[in-house]
């Protein structure tokens, strides 16, 4: 009886093992098959753990692993070690899913990523000074030019449309610009048409809702092939040109004419529009001052124009220079920007005294710039910028005197 047992129990023994290794070959082996490889998590996906900007460098702190969802994200990472690193080149809020398509294809240390097909473009924005304080990086905005034509009428084009804000600079200078200026992330094919009008145009900006994404027809580029000024003049309105005169004159002379100006005052130095029947042909004529040089320079609406006074020759540490902005033009009369800049030596150094004003100047009138020797607290200015010491009569001061004309498009 016992001996029957022996040969029961040894087949109970294999049934056993083999029953034991096929449990193993399915489940355990299965279980083994699909179980991540190390720092893989494939059941999860990754997703900022904060707001991320453009141009980040994404650490351990932005993100985190979550329970995947169905559909699965295109492009999503299933481990942190994947994203730890790289540079983000799209904005993400939180909880938003990480992807391929929004990340630097490589690791690196940040900065500004522009994608294929895009520019990083600056455009200064005048008319919009409300808006400004709301623009992030990230929002949509849609961008204006506004161009006085010489009726007087103002026409406004759609330069942009639904482009990204890369920023907006904040200018922390003492005499900040008139302009904020904000970065632009545009399509390629935009930049010089933009560009062209940020220099020679008003421009202004529209913020729209995250998610419209209409697009609004905007302005086609105007060139004139082989003439590039004609290009110019074509899309920014009406021409400006100045007659600048700089002239020397007895104190008293400047003294009598700035009675008579609507004078604006920036510290000693005096800049308005002189009476309708104070040309600077006649003042000349009656030897009211001695033209020292004459120079005819051309502008559009919005783009500043510069010059120095004494010309290319005036070089060392004396300097003044006259920037000249026209900002619309209508029913006879020129809004102008004056803009004149001194520079001294000063304590070993140059210091640099940056004056502004704003004028309406009836079309044939002159606009008187004078004042630099008292501001300057310096003696024979003339002589320094014009390097010849028979340049004026003992006591002069330097003045300028500029008659903008606006010419119809």
């Amino acid at each position: 009886m016992k001996r029957n047992l022996f040969p029961l129990l040894g087949i109970a023994v294999v049934v056993a093992i083999a029953a034991t290794g096929v449990f193993y070959g399915l489940f355990v082996g299965k279980i083994s098959g699909a179980a991540p490889a190390s720092g893989q998590n494939t059941a999860g996906v990754v997703v900022a753990s904060r707001a991320v900007e453009r141009g980040n460098v994404l650490t351990a702190a932005d993100v985190r692993l979550v329970p995947a969802t169905e559909p699965r994200p295109e492009g999503a990472f299933g481990s942190v070690e994947e994203v730890l690193g790289r540079t983000v080149t799209k904005a993400y809020a939180a909880n938003d899913a990480l992807t391929a398509t929004g990340l630097a294809a490589t690791k690196g240390t940040g900065g500004l990523v522009i994608p294929k097909g895009m520019r990083a473009i600056s455009i200064r924005v005048g008319d919009s000074t409300g808006l400004v304080p709301y623009l992030r990086a990230g929002n949509r905005i849609d961008v204006q030019s506004i161009q006085m034509q010489g009726s007087g009428e103002a026409v406004v084009r759609t330069m942009l449309s639904n482009v990204e804000v890369l920023n907006v600079h904040a200018d922390l200078s003492p005499q900040p610009a008139t302009a904020t200026v904000v970065n632009l992330l545009v399509p390629a094919r935009d930049v010089e048409r933009v560009a062209l009008a940020d220099s020679a145009t008003k421009m202004r900006i529209v913020m729209r809702n995250a998610e419209d994404e209409e697009l609004l027809p905007v302005t086609p580029a105007k060139a004139v092939p082989g003439k590039p000024g004609a290009a110019v003049a074509s899309a920014v309105g009406p021409q400006v040109t100045f007659q600048v005169r700089m002239a020397a004159a007895a104190a008293e002379t400047i003294r009598e004419m700035t009675t008579r100006a609507g004078m604006v005052t920036n510290g000693a130095v005096r800049i308005g529009v002189l009476p309708a029947g104070w040309t600077a042909d006649d003042l000349e004529r009656n030897k009211s001052f001695r033209v020292l040089t004459t120079e005819n320079v051309n502008s559009s609406q919005w783009q500043e124009v510069s010059l120095q006074a004494g010309g290319a020759e005036a070089k060392g540490e004396y300097d003044l220079r006259l920037r000249l902005t026209p900002r619309g033009a209508g029913n006879g009369s020129l809004n102008l920007r004056v803009r004149p800049e001194l520079t001294l030596p000063q304590r070993g150094g140059l210091s640099s005294r940056r004056f502004s004003a704003d004028l309406r100047v009836p079309d044939g009138q002159s606009v008187l710039v004078a004042g630099f020797e008292r501001d300057a607290a310096a003696p024979a200015l003339i002589e320094k910028l014009f390097r010849s010491p028979a340049a004026s009569p003992a006591g002069s001061e330097l003045l300028m005197v500029v008659t903008p004309r606006a010419a119809a498009k």
